[in-house]
């Protein structure tokens, strides 16, 4: 049980004013007796990992982890996950609310509030927090047992849940969601229609019938939903990229490539995101954009040999030979027995008019391996 008045808040934003004004009304409303600030979603991460937190009070927009980023984490992590967090942001748009849904935010407040507001939020919250009514149950006990591999039980608390409110699209949702899981995708898809014919706004269901069709192979169809879950909640990264991804193999490159910029945007040009994004471009051959991603990368870790390499062969492609050598010789240095390195240069020496240096690189490596194809193919270019 949490206590109104010893509870311990975590109150996230990137505002100190606002953190101030929060912890303000607080004392006012005579509730918590010890509060502590974040002001980025990373701290608030951190300050969640190491010490005892009863509730959090989390801005939208937040820097280098994102409320919405952070809320996610909250409801992932096993300890963390049936927190109470009111959720404050300074606008309020369709995208923002359905984010805040996927999530399974606790309340919303919209900026500016008042004392009044707030309590009359944390009193809600707390009370469900405290006494969970069935559905919320229900559906705890079936993920739980799902997660324990269970599946008969969370099957059954889930139909359950179904019946106890038949006319909220949750409960049919988690259904299609455990279907999913178990490969039933044809149960899983009736669960996820019927989910959006009771909630035309059910981003959830939206994105699994995307993931369904992606599965059987059906770009079009797949493109259809994820282009409505994009629709609904257009911030959702992953999403972004799934749907990223779903065009170019649609060859709608253009609309791709915008997509994958929102996608690095909205996630803060994390690098890990940035790289998922360039090698996947890299095979599909849309060498500009997967070239810019790699020049950002290789800038600020410099000593990434593989980045080297992968910029070489780019600017290879895309005709700016002398860089290319540039950076495929730096590649060289420090991995002198990559014959895939070695072939590359003699590619981009061949077309700098250098053959005889091409040359003999190529026969050196047709020495260790004579039945290189590239190798021979190159030789016949040099000559």
């Amino acid at each position: 049980m949490i206590d109104l008045i010893s509870m311990n808040v975590l109150i996230v934003d990137d505002q100190i004013n606002m953190c101030k004004s929060i912890r303000g009304m607080l004392k006012f409303l005579n509730f918590s007796k010890n509060t502590v600030y974040a002001h980025d979603g990373l701290k608030a991460w951190n300050i969640l990992n190491s010490e005892e937190i009863d509730m959090v009070i989390l801005a939208w927009r937040l820097p280098v982890l994102s409320g919405v980023e952070l809320l996610d984490k909250i409801r992932d992590d096993k300890r963390l996950r049936y927190m109470p967090v009111v959720m404050t942001s300074g606008e309020v748009n369709q995208g923002i609310v359905a984010e805040a849904g996927e999530s399974e935010i606790d309340a919303f407040l919209i900026k500016p509030f008042t004392a009044k507001d707030l309590g009359e939020k944390i009193m809600m919250v707390l009370n469900r927090a405290n006494d969970p009514p069935l559905l919320t149950r229900l559906l705890r006990k079936s993920k739980e047992s799902a997660e324990d591999g269970d599946l008969v039980t969370a099957f059954k608390v889930s139909m359950e849940a179904v019946q106890a409110d038949p006319k909220s699209s949750r409960p049919i949702r988690e259904l299609g969601i455990l279907f999913f899981n178990k490969g039933e995708f044809d149960s899983a898809e009736k669960c996820f229609v019927r989910a959006i014919k009771l909630n035309d706004m059910d981003v959830v269901s939206f994105h699994y019938l995307g993931e369904i069709y992606l599965e059987k192979k059906n770009f079009k169809v797949s493109e259809k939903f994820f282009s409505r879950a994009m629709d609904i909640s257009p911030r959702h990264v992953s999403r972004a990229v799934t749907f990223g991804k779903i065009l170019v193999k649609e060859k709608m490159f253009t609309k791709a490539l915008k997509i994958f910029n929102s996608s690095i945007k909205l996630s803060g040009n994390t690098y890990v995101l940035k790289e998922e994004i360039a090698d996947y471009c890299y095979e599909y051959k849309l060498n500009q954009f997967a070239l810019k991603q790699y020049e950002f990368l290789l800038a600020r870790m410099p000593e990434r040999i593989d980045l080297h390499k992968k910029v070489g062969i780019l600017k290879n492609r895309t005709g700016a030979h002398m860089s290319a050598l540039s950076h495929m010789q730096a590649a060289e240095k420090h991995d002198k027995d990559d014959i895939g390195i070695k072939l590359e240069i003699a590619d981009i020496l061949i077309k700098l008019d250098q053959s005889f240096r091409a040359d003999s690189m190529l026969r050196e490596i047709l020495k260790t391996d004579p039945g290189n194809k590239r190798a021979k193919q190159l030789v016949s270019m040099s000559v």
